[in-house]
């Protein structure tokens, strides 16, 4: 049996190499390579697949699928933060990769990083109530991450700009 997925690896590189635009052929060597968790392999032929991605939307997808590899996979998380990075280098408001850069920042006690995240989500936020609370989180961060009383305080007056009457921020 390992020989025959030897095969059809090696039968799909050669297909690449004489059409690397062939998008069955990326897909279903991608799809071995998972099930057989050459993730190094798996990152290369994604990496390739981008290219043949028709939209942004479906890019944006692969490369969420790169980083997620790159983080849980292969337990590389600065390669998995540049590659979220990149994502919102070319969709700044991608909330899947904001919230990602937010878990991996928290993680990683990164409160510089993580505040500059909660501040790109208060501007997609949708609506008040989830822009108070991750106005809660900047405050809290200045405060508890980056030892910034001054700024911490700024949080909480800009909580109280969108509701003055919330009693916790006051």
């Amino acid at each position: 049996k390992a020989h025959d997925i030897e095969g059809a690896i090696g039968a799909y590189k050669r297909i690449l190499e004489l059409d690397g635009r062939d998008p069955a052929a990326t897909r279903d060597l991608a799809e071995i390579l998972e099930r057989t968790e050459r993730w190094q392999q798996l990152v290369a032929v994604l990496r390739r697949s981008e290219e043949l991605c028709e939209s942004t939307e479906e890019r944006m997808a692969v490369r969420m699928r790169t980083a997620a590899i790159w983080e849980g996979q292969l337990a590389s998380t600065e390669q998995a933060i540049a590659t979220y990075r990149s994502i919102l280098a070319e969709g700044p408001g991608h909330v899947g990769a904001l919230r990602a850069l937010e878990r991996l920042y928290t993680n990683l006690h990164r409160p510089q990083e993580l505040v500059q995240i909660f501040e790109k989500l208060v501007a997609l936020a949708p609506g008040a109530a989830e822009a108070i609370h991750l106005l809660f989180k900047i405050g809290a961060t200045w405060e508890a991450g980056l030892d910034d009383t001054g700024m911490a305080v700024d949080a909480n007056r800009r909580i109280l700009e969108v509701e003055p009457q919330n009693v916790k921020a006051a």
